[in-house]
């Protein structure tokens, strides 16, 4: 899938003219609150960040047919890579667990020089 940031919108370490590949999409359901549709993107400094999806328009609409729906909690749940798909795989990305970045690396090697830990 690909996404763009609205014209009227900002975000942050995002560009305007730049179409951004979605990573995986988290849904979070409130009592007594509409859904919640978080998209997580590559942002300019290198981080997948979580950005609330109103403030992108959808450029293409397509995902991978690797994507699997993980439930995250009763309140929670992502359509995420299923390679990205195990519990804990977003904290040992973030820890800079070698085997959590090999497979983002593998399947979005767009990003295997862009990323924040370089």
């Amino acid at each position: 899938m690909k996404i763009q940031l609205k014209e009227n919108q900002k975000g942050k370490n995002l560009i305007h003219s730049k179409h951004y590949t979605v990573i995986s999409m988290e849904f979070i359901s409130h009592i007594n609150k509409p859904l919640s549709i978080f998209m997580r993107i590559v942002s300019e400094d290198g981080i997948p960040a979580l950005y609330n999806k109103n403030i992108f328009k959808i450029i293409n609409s397509k995902i991978g047919n690797d994507y699997v729906y993980k439930e995250n909690s009763e309140e929670s749940f992502e359509l995420v890579p299923e390679i990205m798909s195990y519990k804990g795989f977003w904290d040992n990305f973030f820890d800079v667990e070698e085997k959590a970045i090999n497979i983002f690396k593998e399947r979005f090697p767009e990003y295997k020089n862009k990323l924040f830990y370089k």
